[in-house]
């Protein structure tokens, strides 16, 4: 577990890991052969959810383990370790991306 000097909660080492993952889809070409595998990772990792797998819910589960450790407002990262901090601001931007993906959608299209 790895936990934050002035919170209870700590996030443990699976959902670290699958933050990793979220960071590394976010950082890749959304249409190469590296995100399908990501992507193809995190999914089996999210096989027990009840959720349709898609990368939305991807960025659902995301907001959940954030919301968990009390990471969701981006301000409450300064106390993590550095490596720490960038993986859980790179999965909480994937998270806000897929959020509002058909906003950002429709506002493209109406173009």
């Amino acid at each position: 577990m790895v936990s934050r000097e002035n919170d209870a909660v700590a996030l443990s080492d699976s959902e670290i890991d699958f933050l990793r993952l979220v960071s590394t889809a976010a950082l890749a070409n959304p249409f190469g052969g590296e995100r399908d595998e990501v992507d193809r990772e995190l999914f089996a990792r999210m096989s027990g959810s009840t959720e349709l797998l898609t990368t939305k819910s991807i960025g659902t589960v995301t907001q959940e383990i954030l919301a968990k450790a009390g990471l969701s407002n981006f301000r409450k990262t300064s106390d993590l370790s550095p490596n720490l901090r960038q993986i859980s601001t790179d999965a909480a931007l994937f998270a806000v991306f897929h959020k509002f993906m058909d906003e950002f959608d429709d506002f493209i299209q109406g173009q």
